[in-house]
């Protein structure tokens, strides 16, 4: 199972992170991964985000499902990304997500 987590902060913007290699270089999407067997959504998330971003996460309800699932997530204390597999990250509005070069998570905002 894929599965992403969505950080939204307080002014309504999102954190999304830019893949550095592969077929989909350059696209922006919510950090996220595969769950390993045996693991549930929140064990799976916290490590994954731990894993590319530095730090875990606290899983919320479910934004989106298709190929993938997304959910809400929160963190304690600020966001320090330290990326591990992805070139950058920001944090942006919904509306703008249209001029991103998009990865399949972030297509949960279709023509925003």
């Amino acid at each position: 199972m894929i599965i992403h987590g969505a950080l939204k902060d307080s002014c309504g913007r999102f954190f999304i992170i830019e893949k550095a290699k592969g077929s989909m270089a350059g696209r922006w999407e919510f950090p996220g991964g595969e769950a390993l067997p045996g693991e549930d959504v929140q064990e799976a998330l916290s490590r994954i985000w731990e894993e590319v971003v530095g730090f875990p996460c606290k899983v919320g309800e479910l934004l989106w499902e298709g190929e993938s699932q997304t959910y809400y997530v929160s963190v304690k204390g600020p966001v320090e990304p330290v990326l591990s597999t992805h070139k950058q990250y920001r944090w942006t509005y919904p509306k703008a997500f249209g001029c991103l070069l998009r990865a399949p998570s972030l297509q949960v905002f279709k023509k925003s």
